[in-house]
């Protein structure tokens, strides 16, 4: 599967293609936010001061989620790509609104895992 998508509230609303290169200011941006979160990131209310792949994953999910609340699409793009490029096994994103909270939900397969779109489906 070739393509992966970002559902917010249930419709896809980013959708990246992996067959396509990454052009080489893209990748240098996403070497960048690497060094950028070497030192730590915060995670639901607490610090993390060497983050693994999947908590800087969760972190940049959540700059994600946040960007597409407020309308930035470029930003929400950028998060998308890094999400991309270092998750080879990544399927799909899922960010849902439930009062007044943002949720996300990674969605981590193999190539012949589907995702499920449908609304009401969110947690991390």
């Amino acid at each position: 599967m070739a393509k992966v998508s970002v559902y917010y509230q249930g419709v896809e609303v980013l959708q990246y293609d992996r067959e396509l290169p990454l052009p080489i200011l893209q990748q240098h941006y996403v070497t960048r936010m690497d060094r950028r979160m070497d030192g730590g990131v915060d995670l639901d209310g607490r610090h993390v001061a060497v983050p693994d792949a999947m908590e800087r994953a969760q972190f940049v999910a959540g700059a994600m989620a946040q960007a597409l609340s407020s309308g930035d699409e470029t930003k929400a793009a950028a998060m998308f790509t890094y999400l991309v490029q270092r998750l080879p096994l990544l399927r799909a994103v899922r960010i849902d609104r439930q009062n007044q909270r943002l949720t996300t939900e990674l969605v981590i397969g193999d190539a012949n895992t589907v995702p499920d779109s449908s609304p009401g489906r969110s947690g991390r």
